[in-house]
């Protein structure tokens, strides 16, 4: 088959596409990234054609703001919905993250086969969890209800009607709720131990989380360095921007001045940075999948990537979400007990951060919990399992 995967976002938004492109292309199918050109070293890493659309998440401090961004989603919708257009006369399926706004609406026209995958439960609309910008994930269900109808109205006022433009360009009817857009054939792509679906979902396929393994190996000073002692702890915040560094490097600061710990710190986006110490040790990019293992725990932003890798690799995590669905991810871990209660990004401070690795240290509960999840997530063949999907299920259609 001939398969165009549209996708955009950051680092760890696009991996597990990368990780099912690898066995599809292996499984012999044509594989065509449709996504931004920030990551044009692994599409020629991976032997990837490539079609570029959308726009690099990657900004600076003074970009990240409202009225940038909703310029660049403007413009990638747009992009999106040409470009598809003119690729799809010959394709037999479209799959696409929560950042494909086309493929629903190229599929409803052509009738090309369509997969929007998510990889979070409350993408899906339901009175029994609230969407997944809401930082309370505990609240009744007819303030869900709220929530839902409100997030709606935000999300159509902002940027919903240029889905609706495109879509009249197609002579297809405007619509008015864009989780129903959105969702319409979508698969979750998660743990079942770490994200259960409401019941009125129950029929909604679902694999694992495509954890990417490309066959990179840690670096060799990094693993003479976890080696020398204790395992360390994994501090980094991803794709996250940082808008109080000299916060952030007061606080790290004081972390590794602490003979007691040893820590990994990943600069990320935010480009963390401390002064240099005997028991720290910065990395930029690092194969999670292989570093996880050997750390005592790791500290995070919560993105569904780094919460399963985390997960994966059987070691307690503790979460200082920044947005979106990692509030959810903060709750699940907290829930289930594989780390300690969330810390608030915007009040972090030294004193908390060490409350909590202490906690994570002294009580072994967090670790036997994440040993059990591990072994669950290690059991599932996430990726084999959608191949299978898409070959048995969609296969059929073309």
């Amino acid at each position: 088959m001939k398969i165009i995967i549209v996708i955009q976002g950051s680092q760890g938004d696009v991996n597990p596409f990368f990780s099912l492109g690898i066995i599809l292309k292996a499984s012999g199918h044509k594989v065509i990234f449709a996504a931004p050109d920030g990551f044009k070293q692994q599409y020629i890493k991976y032997g990837f054609e490539h079609i570029p659309v959308g726009f690099d998440f990657k900004m600076k401090p003074e970009e990240a703001n409202g009225k940038y961004m909703f310029s660049q989603l403007k413009k990638s919708i747009e992009d999106q919905f040409e470009i598809l257009i003119n690729s799809i006369k010959d394709a037999d399926l479209i799959i696409g993250n929560g950042l494909d706004f086309a493929g629903s609406s190229i599929s409803e026209k052509f009738g090309t086969p369509h997969i929007a995958v998510l990889h979070v439960p409350p993408a899906f609309k339901s009175d029994s969890m609230a969407p997944i910008s809401v930082k309370n994930r505990n609240l009744p269900r007819i303030i869900n209800k709220i929530h839902w109808k409100v997030g709606n109205l935000f999300i159509m006022i902002l940027f919903g009607k240029w889905v609706n433009i495109e879509r009249e360009k197609l002579s297809l009817p405007k619509f008015k709720n864009y989780c129903e857009l959105m969702t319409k054939g979508a698969i979750l792509s998660a743990a079942k131990s770490l994200a259960p679906m409401p019941p009125e979902y129950s029929n909604v396929f679902r694999t694992g989380y495509w954890v990417l393994d490309d066959g990179d190996e840690l670096d060799g000073e990094l693993e003479n360095f976890i080696n020398a002692g204790e395992p360390p702890i994994y501090i980094g915040f991803g794709s996250m921007i940082d808008q109080d560094s000299q916060k952030t490097s007061q606080i790290l600061n004081k972390l590794i001045s602490l003979k007691d710990y040893r820590f990994v710190i990943s600069r990320g986006w935010a480009n963390l940075t401390a002064q240099k110490n005997e028991n720290v040790y910065f990395v930029d990019y690092v194969p999670h999948v292989k570093l996880f293992p050997k750390m005592s725990m790791t500290i995070h932003h919560g993105g569904a990537g780094t919460t399963h890798t985390s997960a994966k690799a059987g070691v307690p995590q503790i979460l200082v979400p920044h947005a979106l669905d990692q509030y959810y991810w903060a709750d699940r871990i907290y829930k289930l007990k594989l780390g300690p209660k969330p810390l608030q990004r915007r009040k972090l401070t030294f004193q908390g951060v060490k409350i909590s690795i202490d906690e994570v240290l002294k009580n072994p509960i967090y670790k036997e919990n994440a040993a059990k999840v591990a072994k669950e997530i290690n059991a599932e063949d996430s990726i084999g399992d959608m191949v299978k999907y898409i070959e048995e299920k969609v296969g059929v259609m073309c």
